[in-house]
């Protein structure tokens, strides 16, 4: 489910960041690294620095796609720490690409059946 609350807070920040068009391609990006013939819904997390306003949030966004269509929504947005941003960029890539290959893995393996 959505939280409405959290999310308008966090859209009032984002807008007075100016950072709008910036998250769109992201999650544009994301949505267009999947491959063509794969469908689905996963939800993911981006950890967020809205600089001018001197915030950070962790946002949750749930995508939905399939072959003919991609659908992008955030549907929580949290304001975390500093010190909780640091954390997630040190966070090692390595356990992300290991991710993303299992989940290809496992879209493959689906569309095989």
């Amino acid at each position: 489910m959505m939280n409405k609350h959290n999310i308008s807070i966090f859209d009032r920040d984002l807008r007075r960041d100016g950072s709008g068009r910036d998250l769109i391609s992201l999650i544009v990006e994301i949505s267009n690294m999947l491959p063509v013939y794969a469908s689905g819904a996963i939800i993911y997390t981006l950890f967020l620095e809205l600089r001018k306003v001197n915030k950070y949030y962790k946002i949750w966004v749930r995508l939905k796609f399939d072959r003919d269509n991609r659908h992008s929504v955030i549907i929580d947005a949290k304001e975390i720490d500093l010190d909780q941003w640091v954390n997630s960029a040190w966070q090692d890539e390595r356990e992300l690409r290991e991710v993303y290959n299992e989940f290809i893995k496992a879209i493959n393996n689906e569309n095989n059946k």
